[in-house]
């Protein structure tokens, strides 16, 4: 199922990437239920609405070398785009220690050099130095927006993941350049997502 959905994606892979994916899900079974990581219990759950949901997003990603996952949760999706593309650098940040634990274990047995998990709020935490800022169910639109917004350098792009009806009316912000909205599938499960970008240019 795994390689169906990454044959689907139309990625180039690497020989070592099903097996590292793979082993960040069995990661996250073995986690959930202790710690109450996320509502997926199967592997094959957490392949399709996790690791592949995530990996689904990664050909609508501007360019950039550090990006930011806001409201990582469990890490996602940062941890596959992270296994995806080792080049990037990917900090995750999330306020539940709980799950930070998790994220940090999860670097570590994975070998994931290109990762940094910080433990805090948004708020407490921010610094203006982000080429690509990523949410996906961090919070409503609005608010997810005023979030991201502060990590942003000048030149850099906000990315959105949302479900099939899109991010909806955003409060437009001066310093955000014209909006785009696509829409895109799981692969193996063909649900639809959409996903609003937006470059910072002042």
């Amino acid at each position: 199922m795994l390689d169906r959905g990454l044959a689907e994606l139309g990625l180039e892979l690497r020989p070592e990437l099903p097996q590292k994916l793979l082993a960040l899900a069995r990661l996250v079974c073995d986690w959930a239920p202790r710690v109450n990581l996320t509502g997926y219990r199967s592997l094959e759950d957490v392949l399709r609405w996790l690791v592949l949901d995530a990996l689904a997003l990664a050909p609508h990603l501007p360019a950039g070398d550090l990006l930011l996952d806001l409201g990582s949760g469990a890490g996602f999706p940062g941890l596959p785009l992270a296994i995806l593309e080792p080049h990037r650098q990917i900090v995750l940040v999330d306020s539940r220690r709980r799950r930070h634990h998790f994220q940090r274990a999860a670097i570590r047995q994975l070998g994931l050099s290109n990762v940094q998990p910080r433990l805090g709020r948004s708020e407490d935490l921010c610094e203006p130095v982000f080429h690509v800022v990523v949410a996906q169910a961090l919070a409503a639109p609005k608010q997810s927006l005023a979030l991201m917004f502060p990590w942003l350098r000048v030149g850099g792009w906000l990315v959105l993941a949302s479900g099939p009806a899109g991010p909806g009316a955003l409060a437009r912000l001066e310093s955000l350049g014209p909006a785009q909205s696509r829409t895109y599938s799981i692969p193996t499960l063909g649900v639809q997502r959409s996903v609003w970008t937006a470059q910072r240019v002042s």
